[in-house]
């Protein structure tokens, strides 16, 4: 199971927090810290920004199968046909 994008984004904001407060202090560790936190902050949004754009999706795996049918069913048969101007 994935990472939920909720806690992605309570993480990332964890992170910002931490790159903030390192880049006030005067250690050496100080700008390496930072710039790691605020590195793992940045992937952390955007990953959060694609799980919840996947969540928005309509059609989950179910409806793979009738995309790839072309029908409405899982059969791939229509279940209604079209009359044939020869056919009377």
């Amino acid at each position: 199971m994935w990472f939920p994008w909720q806690a992605a984004v309570l993480l990332a904001g964890a992170c910002v927090g931490l790159g903030f407060l390192a880049r006030r202090h005067r250690h050496r560790w100080a700008p390496a810290t930072s710039a790691i936190a605020l590195e793992t902050a940045l992937v952390l949004v955007l990953y959060s920004i694609r799980q919840f754009a996947g969540s928005l999706s309509v059609m989950q795996a179910d409806g793979a199968i009738r995309r790839v049918n072309g029908s409405g069913t899982s059969s791939g048969r229509s279940t209604s046909r079209a009359s044939s101007p020869c056919s009377g």
